[in-house]
Parts: structure tokens; C-alpha cells; sequence
């Protein structure tokens, strides 16, 4: 191989090796179920999830965080983010990599959103932390 040709596949590789992002090397994927029949009311979510990937394509260590358009005020606020959080990690629970393709804090963005109301308007939630894993 002439130093010319091997210098153009070290740049045509290059890209992907430092283009990850959490579609890179899913193999496959669940979508998550809208909770709570909230999508009746005009409830929309957008989360965002963080999670790692072990050798087998496996995900693990997942967590989210999700904002929604209920009233902060109302009572049932929290429990109906949380169940958002639920649905956005059960789904990422679900999602398989290629085998080999470990990866370490994968972060992605789940937006549950109505025919009518588009949950992408609302603001991007902060990354989550967490204590535990929700989910392994």
C-alpha cells in the first residue's frame, strides 16, 4: 500500500471512531411506552438518559431525568415525571448494542410528544444523577 492510500483510510476511518452516540452500534431498539395514557391530556415529556453499554451489548447502570408541561404546583406533578423517568429507562433497559461495543456514559434524549403538542419545545432536562442504578 502506497503511503498516499495509506493515508486516506486513516482519514476516511477516523471519523467514526470519534462520531459515538448512542444510536452508534444499536442493534436494537424499544420504544418506550407513553405512560399513564397521560398523552390524553395533552402531557408531553422530554428526557434525558444515561446509561453504559458491557461487553455483550448489553445496557446497564441506567438513569433519567425528564421534564414535563405539568404545573410544577400540582400534586400529582412529581409522580407523573417519575413515571416519564420509568418508561425512559424500561425502554433503554431493552436496547442492545453490538457484542464488543462497551461503552461508558452514554447519554441520550427520549421526547414523548402528542399528534398536537411536540414535547421537544420544552426545555432540555438536566443530565441525571444518580445514586444507584435504576436498572442493571
Amino acid at each position: 500500500m502506497t503511503r498516499l492510500a495509506l493515508i486516506f483510510c486513516v482519514i476516511a476511518i477516523a471519523p467514526a471512531v470519534f462520531a459515538q452516540d448512542a444510536a452508534e452500534g444499536r442493534i436494537h431498539v424499544q420504544r418506550p411506552v407513553f405512560p399513564g395514557g397521560y398523552w390524553q391530556y395533552g402531557i408531553v415529556a422530554q428526557c434525558s438518559v444515561i446509561f453504559s453499554v458491557d461487553d455483550r451489548g448489553y445496557t446497564r447502570d441506567i438513569c433519567s431525568a425528564c421534564v414535563t408541561n405539568v404545573d410544577p404546583e400540582n400534586h400529582q406533578a412529581a409522580s407523573i415525571q417519575s413515571e416519564f423517568e420509568s418508561s425512559a429507562s424500561d425502554a433503554v433497559n431493552r436496547w442492545r448494542y453490538v457484542h464488543g461495543d462497551e461503552r461508558a456514559a452514554v447519554v441520550t434524549t427520549l421526547t414523548f410528544s402528542t399528534d398536537n403538542i411536540d414535547g421537544a419545545h420544552l426545555p432540555q432536562p438536566d443530565a441525571p444523577t444518580c445514586q444507584r442504578p435504576q436498572t442493571s
